[in-house]
C-alpha cells in the first residue's frame, strides 16, 4: 500500500510539471452494502441493511491526451457492514452492524466524449481505490461475529456522468459511480467455525467541480 501511494505521489509530482493539471472537490452520498458469503457447519449469515453514507474529498486531474484523464486524489469514504446470523439450529440469532471509515486514494481514469451542446460532456471513468480504514466499532459493546477488520481495501470503480464547462477554468460534474469490494474486508471472527467473507460497496452520486 505505501509503495502505491509513493507511486501515486511521483506520478502526480511529475505530470504536474509538464502538463496542466486541475484541482477540485466533491461530494455526495451512497448506498453501502455488503456481499457475504460464509461456509459454517453450525450458522448460516446474510446481508442485514444497506445504509447511506456521505462522501467527499480532495481531486487532482492531469490531461493523458485528447478527451483523456487520469484522476487521483483523497477521499473520505465510510461504510456499513450489516450483517445477520442464525444457528443451523434456529436457538441462535441475532444482527449486528459495524461502522467502517476509510480514506481512499482513487486511481482512476475518465474518458469525456467531444461536446454535445456548447461546454457540456459525457464521461465515463473506470480503475481503482485503495483504501486505508482509519476507524471501526460495532453497535454491539461485546459483538459476537466480527472480532477485526483488515486495515486495507479495495475497490474496482465504474462511473458516468456529465460535465460542464461554465469558465475558461472551471468545470462543474455530476454522475453516479460505482465502487465494488475486491478484498475479504474481516481478518478475525470470534469462537466461530465459520469462514465469514465480507466485500463492501458503495454505489452511489457524486458531485463536484475542477478549476
Amino acid at each position: 500500500m505505501k509503495k502505491i501511494l509513493l507511486l501515486t505521489l511521483l506520478f502526480i509530482i511529475y505530470h504536474s510539471a509538464h502538463s496542466q493539471f486541475k484541482i477540485g472537490i466533491k461530494f455526495g452520498g451512497a448506498v453501502s452494502t455488503a456481499r457475504i458469503r460464509d461456509v459454517s457447519d453450525t450458522l448460516s449469515f446474510d446481508r442485514s441493511s444497506n445504509t447511506i453514507r456521505p462522501l467527499f474529498g480532495l481531486t487532482v486531474d492531469l490531461p493523458i491526451k485528447d478527451n483523456v484523464t487520469f484522476s487521483s486524489g483523497i477521499s473520505y469514504a465510510p461504510k456499513k457492514a450489516s450483517i445477520k446470523y442464525e444457528g443451523t439450529s434456529g436457538n441462535f440469532t441475532g444482527r449486528e452492524s459495524y461502522r467502517l471509515q476509510y480514506i481512499q486514494i482513487p486511481l482512476l481514469v475518465r474518458f469525456s466524449t467531444n461536446e454535445i451542446t456548447p461546454g457540456l460532456k459525457i464521461y465515463f471513468t473506470t480503475g481503482f481505490a485503495p483504501e486505508i480504514k482509519v476507524f471501526e466499532e460495532s453497535n454491539e459493546r461485546d459483538p459476537v461475529i466480527v472480532q477485526k477488520f483488515r486495515p486495507i481495501d479495495a475497490s474496482f470503480n465504474l462511473g458516468a456522468g456529465v460535465e460542464l464547462s461554465i469558465g475558461p477554468d472551471t468545470i462543474i460534474y455530476g454522475g453516479l459511480a460505482y465502487y465494488r469490494g475486491l478484498i475479504n474486508s474481516v481478518k478475525d471472527v470470534i469462537d466461530s467455525d465459520a469462514d465469514l467473507k465480507i466485500n463492501n460497496d458503495l454505489i452511489g452520486i457524486e458531485i463536484g467541480v475542477r478549476f
